[in-house]
C-alpha cells in the first residue's frame, strides 16, 4: 500500500501525525538557545556634521576632506563617500567583512 492510499483511506490519522509534527517542531524551535543564531555586524560608518553659514565648498575643505583623510587610514576600508551641502556634510565609509580567526 502506498503512502497516498494510505492517506485517502486514513485522513484522521494523516492529519494527527502532521498536527503531532507540527507542535513538536513549534515547540522545540521556541526553546532553541538564542546562541546559536550567528552575531551579524553592520560593517559602514556613517558621519555627519553640521556647519551653519558655511557653503558646500567650505564645508568640503574645513569639514569633509580631514574627516575623509582620517577614516581612510582604518584597516581594511573598502570605500569612502561623502556628500558635501550647504551646512552640512557626510560621510560613509564602508568596509570589507573580516574573515573570521
Amino acid at each position: 500500500m502506498n503512502l497516498t492510499a494510505l492517506c485517502i483511506k486514513r485522513p484522521v490519522t494523516t492529519v494527527m501525525i502532521f498536527s503531532i509534527l507540527m507542535l513538536l517542531g513549534t515547540f522545540n524551535g521556541t526553546k532553541m538557545p538564542i546562541d546559536l543564531y550567528p552575531e551579524i555586524a553592520s560593517p559602514t560608518v556613517n558621519i555627519s556634521t553640521s556647519y551653519s553659514g558655511a557653503g558646500p565648498e567650505e564645508v568640503e575643505q574645513l569639514v569633509t576632506i580631514p574627516i575623509e583623510q582620517a577614516v581612510a587610514t582604518v584597516n581594511r576600508v573598502a570605500s569612502v563617500t561623502s556628500t558635501s551641502r550647504e551646512g552640512s556634510s557626510r560621510v560613509m565609509k564602508a568596509s570589507m567583512r573580516s574573515a573570521l580567526i
